[in-house]
Formats: C-alpha cells, structure tokens, sequence
C-alpha cells in the first residue's frame, strides 16, 4: 500500500545514485519505521491497526446514505452526508429550478432494492457512472460540471475505502544528555564552579512529541529515516492519491489542477498515480468524513490482476455510456470475483 506512494519518491530523491544502493537501504529503512511505530504505539498505550477498512454497509451508507427509496418530489433533499447528496445540492444551487435538477430527483432511482451489500454496492457504482454522463451534459458558466462528471466518473471505478485509526497524541519521556555524551570539552571552561556541576548533572532534556497521525506520516515517509515531523506532509500527499477533491467546495473555476488543462491532468494520472495533485484556487481537498479511497489507489492494488487499469479508465473518460459499461462490466469481474456470479442477471439500471 504505501509503495504506492513512495515509488516515486525513493527514485525522486536519489536521482544521483543507483538505484542499487538505494534498494540496499530499503530493509533498514522499514525495520526502523516498524521500530518507530511500536515505539509510537506503546507510549500512546494503543495498539489498533493504523488503518480500518470500512465494511459494504459503511461504503454503501457514505456514497449514497441512508435512504434506499426513489425520490418522491423534486424538494431539495435534507443533506444526509452522502457523495449522492451533495451531488443533488450542487445541481440545485448551479442549475435553475425546473431544469435538471428537477429531471435528475423526478426519476425513480433505486440502486439499493437488493438487500445483498455487495449487488447494492455493485449497483450503486453503475449508478454514478450513468450520474457522470448526465452531469457531463450539464453547462454553468461559474461551474465547471466537467470535471465533477470526471470525479463521479473515478467514483464508479472505486471499491476499496478506509479510514486512520485515531491514536492520542503522546510524548516520550524525557531524554537526559549528559556531559560525557556530548563532544564538547571547552563547552564548560567560562562558567562558574556550580553552573558546570549542574550542567554536568544535566546537559539537556528532549521530550519527543506525537501527533496522532505520526504513524500514517511514518508509514508513507518510511523510505527517509531524515524527517522530524513526518506527519506534516500527510495532508499535501493524499491529494488526489487518496482522497478525491470536495464536489461542494471544488470546481468554481473552469481551470484543472495540472497546468490548467483537463489533459495534462489526465496524463498525470496515468503517468505518475503516486503523485500528489497540484492545488488550485477552484479545487479543495477538504476532507470532512476522514475516509479515503480512490481509483488510482484501487488501480495499484490490482495491478496484477488489472495492469492497465488507469489507461483503459482515463481512455474512456469521454466514451458514451454502452462503452464505458462494458469496461466496468470487466473491472468489476475481476475485482468481485466469484460475487460478480451474483449481478449477472441484474437488469440496467437507468437514471
């Protein structure tokens, strides 16, 4: 999981030297973050995985919320927290009443009839993939539908989400430094007989401190022992990587994150998954739910079984919707597995 977005980086900070020396670094870089992390977890007296994987009713909930029955009216809807929900918000407040929002709540949409999670969760990303070709046909002068149809679209690709586990923030106890530790004889030769015995007593007291998400930081970062704070960084790193940007706080502006253009940002993507995506004035990684997951995560997770996974996903972006199924239809054959056996006879599902 976390070579995923490391690859680049160990070569990135090494161009200068073989990548020989720098994989013979690799083991005694991870058993001293493992070290770190026990280290971490006995002081915070917390020994939980760092990651919890949410189960189908957790996913199912967070992309379409509770309520499992068509809409009844075309009333804006009270926002459940739901990725489904704030799409709806987003076509109230940038298209006229009447138009498409109306058009989108008057249908009868019921991805959730089976009580099975995982056809209900099957069905749900079929739905979002038919919600990005309507969103697509969308147009707002102020709002840039496109690329919301493109992150509903990557919604539809995704199967694997989870959240970090919340250690407390802890510290170490103090660590003295006395005056044989230290190489600095002449350091004590100007000052007084009882300042010298106290210092000699006790040079210095360090007191190591951890946030609560030093652990994900560490685990990322784990290839450079060099960082005192590995933690900080975290909330650049997930961008685009782990965690999609908000629909209701993105998309203001026509621009993309990647040199302006929707291409270059797309060629970003299949290029290099493990980088992080450039910010920009339209485009907000804010995170309120604290769950994680993407396409470009899934991709690398399968990358045995579905090695060109990004490349035939970013292909066709802007294919009708009888291509795009018919790539989902595979993807999802090979992701579920033996449950795929379980949808086959399921009829379209239309929006």
């Amino acid at each position: 999981f976390f070579f995923f977005q490391a690859e680049d980086g160990i070569r990135d900070a090494q161009e200068s030297r073989g990548l020989g020396d720098v994989y013979k670094r690799q083991v005694q870089n991870l058993v001293i973050t493992v070290d770190k992390i026990k280290h971490n977890m006995i002081l915070s007296k917390q020994f939980d995985p760092p990651f919890v994987i949410l189960d189908e009713k957790e996913i199912c909930k967070m992309l379409w919320g509770n309520n499992s029955q068509g809409r009844e009216n075309s009333r804006r809807p009270k926002d459940d927290g739901s990725i489904r929900d704030e799409i709806v918000s987003i076509l109230f407040e940038k298209l006229q009443s009447g138009t498409a929002a109306d058009n989108f709540l008057s249908k009868e949409v019921k991805p959730l009839e089976s009580e099975d999670l995982t056809i209900r969760l099957y069905q749900i990303r079929k739905v979002f993939l038919q919600l990005s070709q309507y969103i697509r046909q969308c147009d707002c002068e102020t709002y840039n539908f496109s690329a919301l149809a493109d992150i509903v679209y990557f919604y539809a690709f995704t199967f694997n989400y989870f959240r970090a586990f919340d250690y407390n923030n802890c510290a170490s106890p103090e660590i003295i430094l006395r005056k044989c530790d230290i190489h600095e004889p002449n350091k004590y030769e100007k000052i007084d007989e009882n300042t010298a015995s106290q210092e000699e007593e006790k040079v210095l007291g360090e007191i190591r401190r951890y946030s609560n998400q030093f652990i994900w930081g560490q685990l990322v970062g784990w290839f450079k022992q060099t960082v005192d704070k590995p933690q900080a960084s975290l909330s650049e790193g997930r961008r685009g990587t782990v965690s999609y940007p908000s629909l209701t706080d993105s998309f203001r502006s026509k621009a993309y994150p990647y040199k302006g253009t929707r291409n270059n940002w797309l060629q970003m993507i299949v290029k290099k998954p493990g980088n992080m995506w450039p910010t920009g004035d339209s485009w907000s990684y804010k995170n309120d739910r604290k769950v994680y997951g993407t396409m470009l995560l899934d991709s690398f997770l399968y990358k045995e079984a579905l090695p060109h996974w990004l490349e035939k996903v970013i292909g066709k972006i802007d294919d009708n919707y009888e291509s795009q199924l018919q790539l989902f239809e595979e993807i999802n054959q090979v992701v579920m597995g033996k449950d795929y056996e379980k949808v086959k006879q399921l009829s379209l599902i239309h929006i």
